[in-house]
């Protein structure tokens, strides 16, 4: 676990949900509860930032941008 912890760090990824090492308050049901809520936030925000993204990219193709292929839209031309 350590090592992956390491190895994500060192080629620039982070984590999404803080990493726990262990039944610190020897209460292993409240911190999976709190972990779950945790993942479950961030999970949401994520969806919301691909439903918008992908909002985005649909009403730039459809207004203005016609001659682009959909396949070509980069992150760069949508948020420029």
């Amino acid at each position: 676990m350590l090592y992956s912890y390491a190895f994500v760090g060192f080629v620039g990824a982070k984590f999404i949900v803080p990493v726990g090492h262990g039944d610190d308050d020897q209460c292993i049901e409240d911190d999976f509860t709190t972990w779950e809520s945790q993942v479950n936030q961030m999970a949401m925000q994520m969806a919301l930032l691909c439903m918008i993204f992908t909002i985005r990219v649909e009403l730039k193709w459809l207004f203005g941008r016609r001659s682009t292929p959909h396949s070509q839209i980069t992150l760069a031309s949508i948020w420029n």
